[in-house]
């Protein structure tokens, strides 16, 4: 990850509030992972790894299937400190915590059933490397899943957010401060993907080079399963209210004025008209060996 990201994303991790609950606060998560299921035809179950846990977001769904061992990774120990303390509010979740690079892990080989992340490559300088060091140590038959942001997602939700800037009078300065910082860091990502957004179609501006994969792990079967906005209507509006909560511990959100929620509204309601997805699952099935 190059230190221009990192940064900002590190702002964001400081910034994390360990008193908010972020995992209750995302349920698109349990949209993707049963998105997951109804492809593969079960439930996730077995040994499984969970990459870039951050503060649990799918990292509740995940526990709460009751699998044979779920370990919980992430690079950051504030990130796991934060989920640690939302399982536990549980004691029926059996998992496990490692401190863990998701860009350069070490892991044993054929020790799990399932490798999966969310909102975790797309973080990543390269993907494909990354996920070439995670297929070995997956079992004969086994997945893996990464529920990521589109390109263009960034793009638009700058767009919004700077709209925002430009036309909402904004007095509480926590709100103020996520509008800037989350501007700053989405402007970032947004900067990276432009050129690739420009070179696809509109129904494919997927997070990884499919194709390059394809080539890559040619013992996998590879798809990207696009989310349509109708599956997920008022995500921009969701996943700000989330980074407010999670990331900059707002308490009340009553304190965002109502037009700064309409502008948002306005762009969703856009999304669901042209029919752009703004996320998605990269699902790999290991193809069983045949002698």
């Amino acid at each position: 990850m190059s230190s221009k990201i990192l940064g900002v994303t590190e702002r964001y991790l400081d910034a994390a509030n360990s008193d908010i609950a972020a995992s209750a606060l995302d349920p698109d998560a349990e949209f993707q992972l049963s998105l997951v299921e109804s492809q593969i035809g079960h439930t996730i179950s077995g040994h499984v790894l969970e990459l870039g846990c951050g503060s649990g977001s799918l990292s509740l769904s995940l526990a709460k299937r009751k699998m044979e061992a779920l370990i919980l990774t992430d690079a950051s120990k504030q990130q796991l400190a934060i989920c640690r303390s939302i399982l536990a509010l549980d004691k029926s979740y059996s998992v496990s915590f490692k401190r863990l690079d998701a860009s350069r892990p070490r892991l044993n080989d054929s020790v799990f059933d399932v490798i999966c992340g969310r909102a975790v490559l797309h973080h990543l300088i390269n993907p494909t490397h990354a996920i070439s060091n995670y297929a070995p140590a997956l079992k004969q038959n086994g997945l893996m899943f990464f529920s990521e942001p589109f390109l263009q997602s960034h793009l638009i939700w700058l767009r919004a957010l700077l709209e925002i800037q430009e036309t909402v009078a904004i007095e509480n300065q926590i709100v103020s401060a996520h509008l800037t910082q989350t501007i700053d860091a989405i402007r970032v990502m947004a900067d990276l993907c432009e050129p690739k957004v420009d070179k696809r179609n509109l129904d494919d501006k997927s997070f990884v080079d499919v194709d390059e994969i394809s080539r890559e792990f040619r013992d996998f079967e590879v798809q990207v399963v696009g989310v349509k906005p109708t599956q997920l209507s008022g995500l921009l509006e969701r996943h700000t209210k989330f980074t407010l909560t999670a990331y900059f511990g707002l308490k009340d959100i009553e304190d965002v004025p109502k037009s700064y929620w309409r502008i948002l509204e306005s762009y969703d309601d856009e999304l669901i008209k042209i029919g752009i997805p703004l996320e998605g699952t990269l699902l790999m099935r290991r193809l069983e060996v045949r002698h």
